[in-house]
């Protein structure tokens, strides 16, 4: 079986087809078809001529080697399994389901930049809350003050 399942995966990964082997080795069909599924391996002979034709290593076939992309190569091979109506639905099950990942949180504009602390003497002119350019109650109250002292000095 770890024949059958790297034997995929390097096809997969070289676009290459059962009927590509099937041309170039000069092999039947069914013979293809039972190194793929596992059911047999190829002759030394022929095993010889597939690694030329796969430009792989004997160990790249015959070894269990642990693989990252495994899963992504067996979901492939599922999906080019399945009928053209069947891939329809697998495509619109996972737009589906990125539509229900939650949104990456998105930095603010003032993310990571220094608001300096108000000194004395300034006037806040923006509500918190409220919409930009908006003057707080408490901010006006202050420019009404400093309003009125500028007007009682001579």
């Amino acid at each position: 079986m770890v024949f059958a399942k790297n034997l995929n995966r390097v096809m997969l990964e070289k676009s290459i087809k059962q009927i590509d082997i099937v041309n170039q080795l000069h092999v039947a069909k069914g013979t293809v078809s039972a190194w793929c599924a596992g059911q047999n391996i190829p002759r030394t002979d022929r095993l010889s001529e597939l690694l030329q034709l796969l430009h792989v290593e004997l160990s790249d076939l015959l070894l269990e080697k642990p693989r990252r992309d495994d899963l992504r190569a067996d979901l492939l091979l599922s999906f080019d399994a399945l009928s053209p109506e069947a891939q329809k639905e697998v495509l619109a099950f996972i737009a589906f389901k990125k539509t229900q990942e939650p949104k990456p949180a998105r930095r603010s504009r003032s993310a990571g930049k220094r608001i300096p602390f108000p000194q004395k003497g300034d006037i806040p002119i923006v509500a918190r809350g409220g919409p930009v350019g908006q003057i707080s109650q408490d901010a006006a109250r202050i420019l009404e003050l400093k309003a009125q002292e500028t007007d009682e000095e001579p």
